[in-house]
């Protein structure tokens, strides 16, 4: 964008607060909804999301109050942008991600689909001060703005139908369909039906 051109924007806004026009901060925001993919209990470094913001307007913004909520941000962890201050053109990440349950106390995973919502405050003014050529102060407008986020959670990698131990399941292998709550126990030397007992009635192979 040129200097002429910002500097015609910046007219056309004086222009706009001697008429009393007061419009709302302008950003644009990608994506306008989340969907992390199935995260397993057993990934030790699950992905990051990032939301980006984009200040559109010709004056500073601010964003504030950056909060995940609802009930399926029990499982998320939440970085927040180094400023959250945006310039002319400029633009923030706030990064989302599914905890690992190894360091977040399994948080009460279970296999499934969550909901949660990403929420934060945009504030700013288009409108300028005829006295000192500046964004008025006195007519900051503030936007709340909220990103839908589905959470896939998986607690059943060997797929034998019972969510593991990490999970806060009863699953005590879960890398072996063989092994769960609901298999056969073998005389193998081995806890196979997850019952804390080794060959406990056991079946010959």
């Amino acid at each position: 964008m040129t200097i002429r051109t910002v500097g015609a924007a910046l007219v056309a806004a004086s222009m706009a607060a001697c008429n009393g026009v007061n419009p709302e901060p302008d950003f644009a925001l990608y994506p306008k909804r989340l969907e992390i993919a199935p995260v397993a209990w057993s990934d030790s470094d699950t992905k990051w999301y990032s939301v980006s913001i984009l200040n559109q307007t010709f004056f500073e913004l601010t964003l504030s109050d950056i909060e995940v909520t609802e009930a399926g941000s029990t499982f998320l962890d939440l970085r927040l942008p180094t400023s959250t201050r945006l310039g002319l053109r400029e633009s923030v990440d706030i990064g989302v991600r599914v905890m690992d349950p190894a360091t977040s106390g399994t948080n009460g995973w279970s296999t499934g689909e969550y909901d949660a919502e990403l929420f934060f405050r945009v504030s700013g003014t288009g409108k300028i001060d005829p006295e000192t050529s500046l964004p008025d102060p006195g007519a900051i407008e503030t936007i709340d703005q909220t990103v839908p986020i589905r959470i896939t959670l998986e607690c059943d990698i060997d797929g034998d139908g019972s969510d593991a131990t990490a999970c806060g399941g009863n699953d005590c292998d879960d890398t072996l369909a063989a092994v769960g709550p609901d298999a056969t126990e073998l005389c193998d030397g081995f806890d196979n039906d997850c019952n804390n007992v080794v060959d406990d009635d056991c079946v010959d192979e």
